[in-house]
C-alpha cells in the first residue's frame, strides 16, 4: 500500500479513490475533512468498522491534500 509515514507511523494512505488521513478524532482538521461533500470516516479493513480517526478525502477534493497532510502529520508529532 502506498502511503506517507513518519518516525515509522503511516499518517496518509493513497486510495483508488482519494486519499486517506489520520487526522485525530475529535480535532478541527478532521472535522474540516469530514463535512467536505463525498468524505468520510475511513474503512481500511472494509469490515463495516471504519477506522474513527482516520478520514478519506475524495479526489474531487485533491486541492486539500497537502494541507491534510500537514495536519496528519502535527498530529502524529504530537503523540511521540
Amino acid at each position: 500500500k502506498r502511503g506517507m509515514q513518519a518516525d515509522g507511523k503511516v499518517f496518509a494512505r493513497i486510495l483508488e479513490d482519494g486519499m486517506s488521513f489520520k487526522l485525530g478524532e475529535g480535532t478541527r482538521a478532521h472535522a474540516e475533512a469530514l463535512a467536505l461533500h463525498g468524505a468520510e470516516l475511513w474503512d481500511g479493513h472494509r469490515d463495516g468498522h471504519p477506522f474513527r480517526g482516520w478520514v478519506r478525502v475524495p479526489v474531487e477534493h485533491a486541492e486539500l491534500w497537502g494541507r491534510f497532510a500537514e495536519a496528519a502529520l502535527r498530529q502524529l508529532r504530537q503523540k511521540l
